[in-house]
């Protein structure tokens, strides 16, 4: 019920396996290696401004590598004006 109205909802339950909200940069990238069709878009909107870039330059490499069109956008760059770390 939301304001008194019935409101029927038509979701469904997905499971993802062999992710961890724990998981490090390797498991991450692991996770995302592992997936059957790699996605195009990565979206990386938890951790530091340091980690996020860090996460992103590894992903990308391994995208490239593996000849992978790869999109990745961090959180921090959606923030007021967060200035990212360059990561050689």
């Amino acid at each position: 019920m939301l304001e008194g109205q019935r409101i029927d909802i038509r979701a469904r339950v997905e499971t993802v396996n062999g992710y961890s909200a724990h998981a490090d940069q390797l498991d991450l990238l692991n996770f995302v290696r592992r997936m059957r069709y790699p996605p195009r878009e990565v979206r990386l909107v938890h951790g530091d401004a340091h980690a996020q870039a860090a996460l992103k330059a590894t992903l990308q490499e391994w995208a490239e590598g593996a000849g992978h069109e790869l999109e990745v956008t961090l959180g921090v760059e959606q923030g007021a004006g967060a200035a990212l770390p360059e990561i050689a």
